[in-house]
């Protein structure tokens, strides 16, 4: 796909977006229920689209993470009310994960001069660092901590190197577990059903292990890193005593 082509249809989700998000507002509907925190009122008026309730509440999703000032929380909790914690969890964390996207390509393409003047220099200083350092797994890291968890960090990844697929692989892994604690309470599903406990459980389970791979990893990596550069440092004294 050409770099113009990938503009256009970018440029077309937003406006698109940012019409729906007026429209909707202006109408005292969906979104302005959203700002006001009005969850029994958000409910209905996302229920009222029927079967196309989940992809509204994906759509809202999307909305949330490109315009930040939308109350994450009320999407989240409404969702477990609505479709239970599992589906619910799902329907966010694809939403998230699609509107983090959408922001990364937007900085990397038709806002990225436009960012770069906007974003703090020390911030993305401290954040290139990182992800020279660590990776995707700097973005894994802070997505899952909910003080450093922040939108912005998709605009940073998209204006550097990094590849959509980690960066999206690595803001999944990061925010699951919050948003499925979010979703479950709404949702409230574990107490009324036992055999959901066991499959929480056993996903606890594995998403532990991926974690502790993950800092295996890292620890590893930074041991090699450290013995290469010390075998680098090495080399000139050994070239001086072998003359």
């Amino acid at each position: 796909m050409k770099k113009r082509t990938k503009n256009i249809i970018l440029i077309s989700l937003i406006v698109l977006i940012l019409s729906f998000f007026a429209f909707s507002y202006f109408r005292e509907s969906i979104v302005y229920d959203l700002t006001k925190s009005d969850i029994d009122s958000f409910i209905e008026d996302v229920e009222s689209f029927g079967p196309l309730s989940a992809f509204v509440l994906i759509a809202l999703v999307i909305l949330e993470v490109i315009l930040a000032p939308l109350p994450p929380l009320i999407l989240y909790v409404a969702a477990g009310i609505m479709f239970g914690t599992l589906l619910g969890g799902i329907l966010v964390l694809i939403g998230n994960i699609l509107g983090a996207l959408l922001a990364f390509y937007i900085a990397r393409t038709i806002a990225h001069a436009y960012i770069i003047k906007k974003i703090d220099k020390k911030t993305k200083k401290r954040f290139d660092k990182l992800t020279e350092k660590y990776g995707s797994l700097a973005i894994f890291f802070l997505r899952i901590n909910p003080f450093t968890s922040s939108d912005i960090f998709s605009y940073l990844a998209g204006l550097s190197n990094m590849k959509p697929s980690r960066f999206a692989l690595a803001t999944a892994l990061g925010l699951a577990p919050l948003i499925f604690v979010q979703t479950y309470l709404g949702a409230d599903i574990i107490r009324t059903n036992p055999a959901f406990f066991t499959i929480f459980v056993i996903l606890s389970i594995i998403y532990v292990a991926v974690f502790i791979y993950m800092i295996f990893f890292i620890l590893l990596r930074n041991r090699k890193g450290l013995k290469s550069r010390r075998e680098k440092n090495d080399e000139p004294s050994r070239k001086v005593k072998s003359s």
